[in-house]
Order: C-alpha cells, then structure tokens, then sequence
C-alpha cells in the first residue's frame, strides 16, 4: 500500500502565535483541508503538514489565520550527500525539529544504530515541544536517553523542552557534540532517494481536481 501524499506547508508566524496556540489554529485548518493535517509553532513560523491532497483553498485560508507562505515541500525533505551535517544543524537552529527528526530516522533505518534513534527521538521531542505537549516531549526524550547520546547535554535540552513549549526559539545544536552528529548522520552522506519536490504556493492540487 502507498503512504499518503503528504505537503509541508511553512508560513510565518506574522500574528505570534505559540505552541498553546495549536489546537485553535489545528481546528481552523482541519475546517477547511480536506485531509488529516497537523500543526505545530515556533516563534517565527507556523509548520502545517497535510497526509493527503489539500484543497487548493486552503492556502487563502492559512495567508488570512497565520500569514504568508515560506515554502511548500512534498514529500520527506532528507538531506543527503556532504551538506547533510550542515542542514540537520540548520534544522536545530532555525527550529525545523520535525526534518530533523526524520533525517535522524533515516539515518537509522540506513544503519545509523541506536545513536541515530537518540537523534531521531530527540527531534521529536523538540517538535512535540511546538505541539504545547511538554509532557509527552519529556517521555519521548527519557527514550532518547535509554538510546544513547555519547555526544549529547540531556540537562541541557531539558531546559530547551521548557523553553520552546512556552514559545521560545532554541538552537538545540549547541546541546550536541558536532563530531557526535557528524557520526551519526554519516549514512546520509551518500544519496539514495530521490529529492523532495519544492511546490509553488499556488501548486497545491485541490482532490476536485484530481482524476
């Protein structure tokens, strides 16, 4: 069975909205979507993410609750080959946990070993943080610890949970060693998957309009 499309939709977070914010905007959003979506928030953005063909109205809907659109991706963007290293620390810094936990993840699925999952765990904890969830973000870390982290501060993204929960922007990069990420994501320095395709804000396909 194929997994459904899914479309990442980054606006920014021109009405500064926080992670206690999400459930309201997630009902905006599911209003008019048409598919399952989800939502999270960080101090300059506003991340939404459909499984499925989103209506094409939705992008007016998202300018007038959230603001404008920074980029559409479909797809799993991954990076891949020597810029890898470099884009995962971007992702930490600018807040982009949820890439970075599916680069950590598929550093793991290509035999990244238990390191990897503590990346990958980690960057979820952080985009269960934007969700407002603190709770759940502290579970999900306590299995980051049981994975590993040679290279990782664990008090120190303690403290960054709490901190984005309430809505703050954190570089979570500093709370990890550079040669520990470097080794854990050396499986994605060689390519194996296609791309991501970059959409265009009006190329999101309305499911009306699909035969």
């Amino acid at each position: 069975m194929n997994e459904p499309r899914k479309v990442e939709v980054i606006l920014r977070n021109s009405k500064g909205f926080k992670p206690g914010d999400r459930k309201r905007l997630l009902s905006s959003v599911k209003k008019v979507a048409g598919c399952p979506c989800d939502v999270r928030v960080s101090p300059s953005f506003v991340e939404v993410i459909f499984f499925g063909n989103p209506k094409l109205a939705i992008l007016r809907e998202l300018r007038e609750v959230i603001g404008d659109v920074v980029e559409i991706v479909e797809g799993e963007p991954i990076p891949e080959g020597s810029k890898a290293l470099d884009t995962v620390k971007r992702y930490l810094k600018e807040g982009l946990y949820w890439r970075a936990h599916v680069a950590g993840e598929e550093a793991w699925h290509r035999g990244g070993g238990e390191e990897a999952r503590a990346l990958a765990l980690i960057a979820g904890a952080l985009a269960k943080a934007q969700e407002g969830n603190e709770r759940a973000a502290r579970k999900i870390l306590r299995k980051a610890m049981e994975a590993g982290g040679w290279g990782v501060d664990y008090e120190c993204l303690g403290k960054a949970l709490s901190l984005v929960a309430a809505g703050g922007l954190v570089d979570a990069g500093v709370c990890m060693k550079e040669e520990w990420l470097d080794q854990v994501l050396s499986p994605l320095m060689k390519p194996e998957r296609m791309p991501s395709e970059e959409l265009r804000p009006g190329e999101i396909k309305s499911r009306e309009g699909r035969g």
